[in-house]
C-alpha cells in the first residue's frame, strides 16, 4: 500500500468482480482494502468509514467473524483517528474479543497495539505502554517481525509524549532496523518522522532536519503527499528555530502549496 493509487485501482478491480460473480466475502474484504488506503494513506476518513460500514454490514449478514474483525477493527482506527477515542476504544475491544475467541493471534497483537496507541492519545500513558508491552512480548514470542516493529515504534511515540527523549529514541532506532529489514518504505517513512520528531523536541534541530529530508526522498518515491507536507512544515519549525528564516519561510511555503494541491 505504499503507493494509494494502485491499491485502490486493486481493490476497486477487487470489489467489481466480486459483485458480478455475488460473492460476498471477497466484497467485504475489498470494502475493507478500500478503507485502509482511505483512512491510513489518504486521510479521507468518512469515506473510509462508509466502507468499514459495509463491510461491517456484509460480514454481519453472512456470519463472517474474521471479515466482522477486520471490519471492527477498521471503525476503531477511523474513530481513533477522527479523534473520538473512547468509540475508538470500545470497536477495538470487541475486535479483540473475537480474535482472541477465533485464535488469531495476529490479529489480537494488531489491536492490543491500536488500543495502546489510543489510551496514549487519551492522556493515558502508562495503559497505553501496558497494552503495548504486551503487544511487543506477544510478537518477539511468535517471531511477528512487523507486530514487533509496531510495538516498538508506538512505544517510542508514548516515551516522546512524555518527555523520556533517550528511552524514544532507543525504541524507534530498533524499529527502524525492522521496518528497514521488511522493505516498507511507508512504516521507514512513518519511523524516521519519529526519530526526527524526537530530535527536534530534545533541540538537536540539525539532526532533526537531516532525517526530514530522509523523508521526503521516501514520499517522493511513494507519492505521499500529506506526510510531504507535513514534512516541510516540520523543517520549516526546525530552521525557524535555528533562526535561518529564509530556509524557514522556503519550506513554509511549500508545506502550504503542497495542502492546498491535496
Amino acid at each position: 500500500l505504499g503507493q494509494p493509487q494502485i491499491a485502490i485501482e486493486y481493490h476497486q478491480h477487487q470489489l467489481e468482480i466480486a459483485c458480478k460473480i455475488h460473492n460476498r466475502q471477497a466484497e467485504a474484504q475489498a470494502r475493507g482494502g478500500l478503507g485502509r488506503v482511505y483512512c491510513w494513506r489518504l486521510d479521507r476518513y468518512q469515506i473510509a468509514f462508509q466502507y468499514y460500514q459495509h463491510q461491517l454490514e456484509i460480514a454481519r449478514q453472512i456470519g463472517d467473524r474474521q471479515q466482522k474483525i477486520d471490519a471492527l477493527d477498521g471503525l476503531g482506527d477511523f474513530y481513533c483517528r477522527t479523534d473520538q477515542y473512547q468509540k475508538s476504544i470500545k470497536f477495538h475491544q470487541q475486535a479483540l474479543a473475537l480474535a482472541r475467541e477465533i485464535g488469531d493471534r495476529d490479529t489480537e497483537s494488531l489491536i492490543l497495539g491500536a488500543i495502546g496507541s489510543t489510551y496514549s492519545l487519551m492522556g493515558q500513558p502508562k495503559k497505553g505502554i501496558d497494552f503495548l508491552q504486551q503487544q511487543l512480548n506477544f510478537c518477539q514470542t511468535t517471531s511477528n517481525r512487523r507486530g514487533e516493529w509496531s510495538a516498538l515504534r508506538n512505544l517510542s511515540g508514548i516515551y516522546l509524549m512524555i518527555n523520556h527523549y533517550e528511552n524514544a529514541l532507543v525504541y524507534c532506532e530498533k524499529a527502524l532496523k525492522i521496518i528497514q529489514e521488511l522493505g516498507d518504505r511507508f512504516g521507514e517513512s512513518d519511523t524516521l518522522n519519529v526519530i526526527a520528531g524526537i530530535y527536534a523536541r530534545s533541540g538537536q534541530y540539525e539532526t532533526a532536519i537531516g532525517y526530514y529530508q530522509q523523508i521526503l526522498s521516501v514520499t517522493r518515491q511513494l507519492g505521499y503527499r500529506f506526510l510531504e507536507g507535513y514534512t516541510r512544515g516540520s523543517i520549516s519549525y526546525c530552521y525557524a528555530r535555528l533562526k535561518q528564516h529564509d530556509r524557514a519561510m522556503r519550506n513554509s511555503k511549500l508545506a502550504i502549496k503542497i495542502g492546498r494541491e491535496i
